[in-house]
């Protein structure tokens, strides 16, 4: 079983368990993963067969792309949960408070579904927020309102983009499920851009 925590990526395999260091807001670059997959191939028998090495790497690159994309939509989803949550309470506009509501309903749909494509691949999610994120959630629920306000759309746009992005790049993948995921949560996201650019225009 292959567990993601907050930093950590843990392959666990009797009677050894392999944990490597993760920074979840980094780009994995082609040269990271294969380095990656290296170590994994080396952690299970099944790839040590030398003469199926360009093909076992491949696909643990996949595997490990796969991995990534589960783990960094899963923590989006968590904190921009969170914060759909407070902006439904703290906001002073009603358009905001509407659009946090909104979002915090359509994050947990996406993460209901993540949490089910994980148990297809045996992944488990990690179950809260980082602790950089809470202290970042804290530190907006003690914001004036206004400034609140601003901020929160702010952070909307910004992680819509990046989560656009997340998406569209399923597309190339070859696993199935994954690309499917992509494909059928990335309109919902793009809804998303669109309609914090409409309420951060309606309140400036």
């Amino acid at each position: 079983m292959i567990i993601l925590g907050h930093r950590f990526l843990f392959f666990l395999q009797k009677p050894l368990v392999f944990v490597f260091v993760i920074n979840t807001d980094m780009k994995y670059t082609r040269s990271s993963l294969l380095f990656l997959a290296l170590i994994v191939g080396l952690s299970f028998p099944g790839c040590r067969h030398t003469n199926k090495s360009e093909s076992t790497g491949s696909a643990l690159e996949n595997k490990i792309q796969g991995i990534m994309f589960i783990e960094q939509a899963a923590r989006g989803c968590m904190l921009e949960i969170e914060l759909g949550k407070l902006a439904a309470v703290k906001a002073d506009h009603p358009e905001v408070r509407d659009f946090g509501k909104s979002m915090a309903a359509d994050q947990e749909l996406i993460l209901n579904s993540l949490k089910e494509l994980s148990v297809t691949k045996g992944l488990k999610l990690p179950d809260s927020l980082s602790r950089q994120e809470q202290i970042q959630v804290e530190e907006m629920r003690q914001m004036e309102n206004k400034y609140f306000e601003k901020l929160y759309l702010k952070m909307m746009l910004e992680n819509s983009r990046k989560y656009i992005e997340l998406y569209r790049g399923t597309s190339r993948s070859p696993d199935v499920l994954i690309s499917d995921f992509g494909k059928k949560y990335l309109p919902i996201l793009e809804k998303h851009l669109q309609k914090a650019f409409e309420v951060q225009q309606s309140i400036s």
